[in-house]
């Protein structure tokens, strides 16, 4: 049998959405690029840090999603489920490369953490460096796309709403203003989507 010298449809579809995310995060940097910060990105975070205490715990327990340590879990899991090594593979490079590419980015845009930027804002938990891309929102974007990819569609609005509640947890505790997070989810969908566009390239 010839080896497919093209990706198949969903490997083409996969590089579409990976180029569209890139495209989105290079637009949302150009906003994060400029000096000073938007008063909106401000009253975001003020108004996000006014949540319910309640919810604290779930809310830190939903952001673990955009953690590497959660991420090597499920690629363990997506392995045994679909007893397949390159979804497993997939999962965990989407991940650590998302991390890899958000703590490139920040050093590039060196955009202070709300904190940091403003000096009435009191996040809820310290985190150092700089804020944009969210990390937890680029890994958690890279994690759910990858995931969708090897999974059937009925839990893509589970991942989809763990990611976005990632991005929305990292803003209720003051430690990223809301660019930062759009900008993550676009980063880590592209990588996302090349990390499916890889896992899916030679199979036809």
């Amino acid at each position: 049998m010839a080896t497919p010298t093209a990706p198949p449809r969903a490997g083409r579809a996969a590089l579409a959405v990976a180029t569209a995310a890139a495209l989105v995060f290079v637009a949302v940097g150009i906003v994060a690029a400029q000096r000073p910060l938007p008063r909106w990105d401000h009253d975001a975070v003020q108004h996000a840090l006014t949540w319910d205490e309640h919810a604290d715990l779930v809310l830190r327990v939903v952001m673990q999603f955009g953690t590497t340590s959660v991420a090597i879990v499920l690629a363990v899991l997506i392995g045994v489920l679909r007893r397949s090594l390159r979804w497993a593979v997939a999962v965990l490079g989407s991940a650590f490369a998302a991390s890899w590419a958000a703590s490139g980015a920040k050093h590039i845009w060196t955009r202070p953490r709300p904190g940091v930027a403003f000096g009435d804002i009191a996040p809820r938990i310290f985190t150092a460096g700089y804020g944009f891309p969210s990390g937890h929102a680029t890994v958690a974007a890279a994690v759910a796309v990858t995931l969708a990819g090897a999974t059937p569609r009925r839990w893509w609005a589970l991942f989809a709403a763990l990611a976005l509640g990632t991005a929305v947890a990292r803003v209720a505790f003051g430690v990223h203003f809301v660019i930062d997070v759009v900008g993550g989810l676009a980063l880590g969908a592209s990588v996302g989507a090349l990390a499916v566009w890889f896992a899916r390239r030679s199979i036809g």
